[in-house]
């Protein structure tokens, strides 16, 4: 309670404290200079688009993946802080082109940053991954010294709007950054506690049973969830010099997950019937990545990746009637290499192959069974480049399972071809990508444990362990506006299936299936005035599912995305407005879930002490008229029928507080000499590692 108090107390601020007397970064001298005042705010290129980072920019947003919103193609939600790049989230992150977390990018002091380019050519070692995005952030060259963050991330619900439990999440985190001519450190230690409580409204029937729950409300949720979690995480770039760099990543996170539903059910014969269920999840979670970067012989570049993730869950879940306990463990190890070559007049040769083992184990009743996994990849891409319009890329992966149940090989094609005019008032980009899609262990492993007093899980060892996912998306920039399509098709994708086994128990399984998904939408951003911006996109969302079995489920879903933003650079006051329509459909052989919300909120960003404390103040509002309330998933398998409908009104008059404040500010000093020999086709990068 003592972080809301303070909370309220700069929310106070933000109404009572007289703005012109603040003191803001946007009237200090920035270190940019002519180039800031030159230069276009984003710069359209036939890879990617740049964004150069001003002090308008850098009062105007949180952190720094709140920036990402200067491009019209992200969709970014302030909320839960998730990034979605013209409707994708597979999306890597960098820092200075050394892949990075993103929890990384967004403890970056914003002084720092000097521009973030957003490229949709990606590496070739990221395309066999399926990333369709990096987001490369680039930091000045001067900048150097020490920075010390205190932050805090609170919700609060004043209305009741989550049963008993007052505060629905309080985030606490210590952020230190230190960079000097060889060092970039990064290391934060983060609590999270969350109580979010969930208000269902529950119909099953089975065992000619028809059942609804009743006495349920936001303010009288039914299932109530905990979470408590540590994360200690460090990163560390070791430039040895000019042209080499190693980087260390490490992270444990130890959570405790606990669920407890409360169902009281109106049977169709008039009584009353309670179900009451309580799960209770320990994890452990240990990452550890190293990776080297060179550039050598002027055209040639290298890469060295290995990492591995060890990952411990041990369950209890408990009702009234039965006890199920499971233990679950995942070692997954990669090493994977990739080399450019840059000696070809106008052209780019990119090699290189990745190895993953895959290990995971269940231990359900004291009975255990193992899976483990190799998979591998060579791949090589080669890019045209003729002139700094446009480029065409073409690439060819080989990609195989060994496992003791399956060895497959495939043949993987990738086409690329993206144009931008010389006024960059016009761009096109076209692309295929034939890639990898594999199962979960989890729906592979035939270990059972309860899921509720009904269900039984069990996977389905049968399942294709190497699946073809393609995907063809087309983006065009007119004149301001962006039309985004995207379409995924899976053969043999994978769908929940639920059964009957000889003891006549309901068991939730997995069936391949046929699984087609598209997304086709429209943005355009466009300024009122110097103080007023308006943002907005609206699309369309299917998603259909089929095998032979069972009859096509399909559902369309209309999305979409309006903002109103005022701005006072002045007094570094942010005011946003925001109607968010993101209700996505989800089909499967005998269902449908959506994901998503349909709300608005208002967001106010401030400033003070010249920029070391940040305040961010959003509002739920409790506006329902013309929306949709309600987040509905169902299953319909003949002898088993439920329907989920949550009621999303658990999110009115919700209050959420994101504090930040630098304790100490780095120095700026000309420390970094740039002396590189630039490609003629890439002059722009600076010659940073790994930045084209």
């Amino acid at each position: 309670m003592i972080f809301y108090k303070i909370a309220a107390l700069i929310f106070c601020l933000f109404m009572t404290v007289r703005l012109s007397a603040q003191d803001s970064l946007s009237i200090s001298a920035d270190t940019l200079g002519m180039v800031e005042v030159t230069a276009k705010k984003i710069q359209r290129r036939s890879t990617g688009t740049y964004l150069i980072v001003t002090n308008k920019i850098r009062n105007k947003y949180h952190n720094a993946l709140g920036m990402l919103r200067e491009f019209p193609s992200v969709q970014y939600n302030p909320i839960n802080e998730q990034i979605k790049i013209n409707g994708q989230s597979n999306i890597a992150f960098q820092i200075n082109g050394v892949d990075k977390s993103p929890e990384d990018i967004k403890n970056i002091p914003l002084n720092a940053i000097k521009g973030i380019e957003i490229s949709h050519q990606v590496e070739a070692r990221y395309v066999v991954e399926g990333i369709r995005y990096v987001v490369n952030i680039a930091l000045k060259e001067d900048y150097a010294g020490f920075d010390l963050f205190a932050q805090n991330f609170l919700i609060v619900s004043p209305t009741g709007n989550n049963g008993n439990d007052y505060v629905a999440c309080e985030q606490p985190s210590l952020n230190m950054q230190y960079r000097n001519s060889k060092w970039d450190v990064n290391a934060t230690t983060v609590y999270g506690r969350f109580d979010w409580n969930y208000p269902i409204l529950l119909e099953k029937e089975y065992d000619n049973k028809k059942m609804q729950s009743i006495h349920y409300s936001p303010s009288n949720p039914n299932q109530f969830t905990t979470r408590d979690e540590f994360a200690y995480r460090i990163a560390a770039d070791y430039r040895i010099n000019h042209n080499n760099v190693l980087s260390v990543n490490a992270l444990y996170n130890p959570t405790r997950y606990r669920e407890k539903t409360n169902y009281v059910f109106e049977s169709d014969l008039g009584n009353e019937i309670v179900e009451e269920s309580e799960s209770d999840t320990k994890e452990q979670n240990v990452k550890l990545s190293l990776s080297y970067k060179s550039k050598f012989l002027e055209n040639w570049s290298l890469g060295i990746y290995s990492g591995l993730n060890y990952v411990f869950y041990d369950n209890i879940y408990s009702t009234d009637s039965s006890t199920s306990l499971f233990e679950q463990n995942k070692k997954y190890f990669y090493s994977k290499f990739s080399t450019q070559y840059t000696g070809i007049n106008k052209c780019k040769v990119e090699f290189g192959a990745t190895y993953v083992s895959n290990i995971y184990k269940t231990t359900q009743l004291q009975t255990p069974t193992t899976i483990h996994s190799n998979r591998y990849n060579i791949f090589a891409f080669g890019t045209y480049h003729p002139t700094d319009t446009w480029t065409i890329r073409v690439g060819l992966s080989g990609n195989g399972v060994y496992s003791e149940d399956e060895k497959r090989f495939y043949l993987q094609p990738t086409l690329n071809l993206s144009y931008t005019a010389p006024n960059e008032e016009f761009s096109f980009d076209l692309k295929y990508v034939n890639s990898p899609n594999y199962p979960k262990l989890y729906q592979l492993s035939n270990a059972t444990y309860k899921i509720d007093q009904v269900l039984v899980h069990q996977g389905n060892p049968n399942l294709k362990p190497q699946t073809n996912l393609h995907r063809i998306a087309c983006g065009l920039y007119l004149h301001g506006i962006t039309l985004q399509t995207e379409m995924e098709y899976n053969r043999n994708g994978i769908s929940s299936f639920y059964y009957q086994n000889k003891e006549g128990e309901c068991i939730l399984s997995y069936e391949n299936a046929h699984s087609f998904s598209n997304a086709t939408s429209v943005s355009y951003s466009f300024d009122l005035s110097s103080r007023f911006n308006v943002e907005a996109s609206i699309g369309l969302c299917h998603n259909f599912v089929k095998n032979k079995n069972l009859p096509t489920k399909s559902k369309t879903k209309l999305i979409g995305n309006t903002s109103v933003n005022y701005y006072d650079e002045k007094r570094s006051f942010v005011v946003s407005l925001e109607y968010s329509k993101d209700k996505t459909p989800l089909c499967f052989l005998q269902g449908i879930k959506e994901s998503g919300q349909d709300i608005f909120h208002l967001t106010i960003q401030k400033l003070w002490l010249k920029g070391r404390l940040r305040g961010q103040f959003i509002y739920v509002l409790p506006i329902h008229w013309g929306l949709s309330s309600w987040q509905h998933e169902y299953v319909d398998a003949g002898f088993y029928k439920t329907r989920q409908s949550l009621n999303l009104r658990t999110y009115d008059n919700m209050l959420l507080f994101r504090l930040s404040y630098q304790i100490h500010k780095g120095k700026k000093t000309r420390m970094l000499i740039d002396s590189g020999i630039y490609d003629n086709e890439a002059k722009i990068g600076r010659n940073l590692i790994g930045h084209e």
